[in-house]
């Protein structure tokens, strides 16, 4: 085979190399854009699926409103003194209405108005609105007139519902009475209380319900600087249908404690300004008895 010949197969044999090899790495190439789409079809489904369940979670009924014992502190047993009893009867249960009194004044109060706003979203129900809340609005129409408006929204991560709380009337536009954030199962939470004319903040409540056993508990701290009451403490405890309150005056610095029945009304006073500071009782009748 002359030289000729051999260098033209030589050539052939290269030009063939040339084709299998490109034929090769056409096909990896096409192999790869195919495998490089279809990465690109699953990241796609997968966003949309993503999209999806945002739209599922904006769709979910409204959440529970929180029991309004957590913004609550019931004194409503030592609102007047007996009547038709002798004063040396009743000394102690007396003792606790001025007691209660003092309570109110000094803390119970600053819940009132939030207590019985909240208490009214009870009888409206919660609707999903443009802002992403879902709101429990409805109106009072009497000697004052007033419109109150009950916000929530689940947090991004879905464990909690975040609260917030508006009253308008004459003069007045949403002026916040409340906010604060609930555990998705409505088990405990916190508020921060507001003044109506300056929304300036009032006090900060730590509550825990667990309804199931007919307990809760609520625990207020006075935080308005003005307030003579300032750095106050409430620990308010429902068990069942015994009420027990613990008040630390800021003022004094005196503590004192009540522990009642909501149902009978008997109950003891243990106050640093009546009987030397040791616990006292009383009767359903209110009369003082010994124990």
């Amino acid at each position: 085979m002359n030289n000729k010949k051999i260098i033209l197969m030589s050539l052939k044999k290269i030009k063939m190399f040339h084709q299998v090899n490109f034929l090769i790495i056409e096909r990896f190439f096409m192999k790869s854009i195919i495998f490089i789409f279809i990465i690109s079809i699953n990241v796609f489904l997968i966003g949309c699926g993503s999209s999806d369940d945002s739209t599922i979670s904006e769709t979910l009924p409204p959440p529970d409103l929180p029991t309004t014992d957590s913004l609550t502190i019931d004194l409503s047993t030592f609102s007047g003194s007996s009547s038709g009893k002798k004063l040396a009867e009743t000394t102690t249960f007396n003792n606790a209405v001025v007691t209660g009194g003092i309570i109110n004044v000094g803390a119970a109060t600053i819940v009132a108005i939030p207590s019985f706003v909240f208490a009214g979203a009870k009888t409206v129900e919660g609707v999903l609105e443009d802002d992403g809340y879902y709101h429990w609005r409805y109106s009072v129409n009497s000697i004052i007139s007033y419109s109150c408006d009950i916000r929530a929204k689940r947090s991004s991560s879905k464990s909690q519902v975040i609260w917030e709380g508006y009253i308008s009337y004459v003069g007045v536009e949403n002026a916040k009475l409340f906010d604060g954030t609930v555990d998705i199962l409505g088990a405990e939470g916190s508020w921060k209380v507001y003044g109506l004319l300056d929304s300036s903040e009032q006090a900060s409540i730590d509550w825990t319900n667990d309804s199931s056993n007919s307990k809760a508990t609520v625990s207020l701290k006075v935080t308005d600087s003005s307030n003579k009451y300032f750095d106050s403490t409430i620990a308010y405890v429902l068990d069942g249908t015994t009420r027990t309150i613990t008040f630390f005056n800021s003022d004094t610095s005196k503590t004192y404690t009540m522990e009642w029945d909501s149902v009978t009304t008997a109950g003891s006073l243990t106050s640093p300004d009546f009987n030397s500071g040791v616990q006292s009782f009383w009767d359903a009748n209110h009369e003082d008895i010994t124990q």
